[in-house]
């Protein structure tokens, strides 16, 4: 069994919990998207000596979009985009990310799925963003291996049941052939 870790999220220079914060959770829309960002990000980090960061892809934020029914794109040649009406977000957005703040772990970056209660509804929705989160699976792990090898990477799988879960472990294979794919 593994260590129980609290991460603290929504971290703001001037709303630390404490001068010494043992682990903090920020996301690449919110803090890592622009340089400005990414430097107060930095001073928060440098402030509050966490023994773990972790760098949140934005998947979450994605499945907000879906729903709130914005404009979706996937452009790494534009910026990190969060509005009212859009989010633009990509696994180079979310690895470059990483090399510039250097977390101890960085979350792949994933399209969650929707919760349907219908299996037929489910299976539709697995499938629907299925290629999503395989083929960002394989580029963010290209990415970091290019751009911050040190950093840690924790893939999320998006699955209702144990025959999704099959299906997309058969898909993305194991580390060792995922690492020759994209090498």
């Amino acid at each position: 069994m593994g260590q129980l870790i609290n991460f603290c999220a929504g971290a703001e220079l001037q709303f630390l919990p404490a001068n010494c914060v043992n682990a903090l959770l920020f996301n690449v829309p919110d803090n890592g998207g622009r340089e400005s960002a990414i430097r107060n990000t930095l001073k928060i980090i440098k402030s509050a000596k966490p023994n773990i960061v972790m760098l949140d892809s934005g998947g979450y934020q994605l499945l907000e979009a879906e729903k709130l029914e914005k404009k979706i794109t996937i452009d790494s040649s534009k910026p990190v985009i969060r509005t009212q009406s859009e989010i633009n977000l990509a696994p180079r957005h979310v690895m470059s990310a990483a090399a510039k703040l250097k977390p101890d772990l960085v979350v792949c970056l994933d399209f969650p799925i929707l919760n349907i209660s219908d299996p037929i509804g489910q299976e539709l929705e697995f499938k629907r963003k299925l290629g999503f989160n395989l083929t960002w699976a394989l580029e963010c792990l290209g990415l970091k291996n290019k751009f911050c090898p040190d950093v840690n990477l924790f893939l999320p799988i998006q699955c209702d049941n144990i025959d999704q879960l099959t299906v997309f472990l058969n898909f993305i294979g194991g580390i060792e052939e995922i690492k020759k794919s994209v090498s």
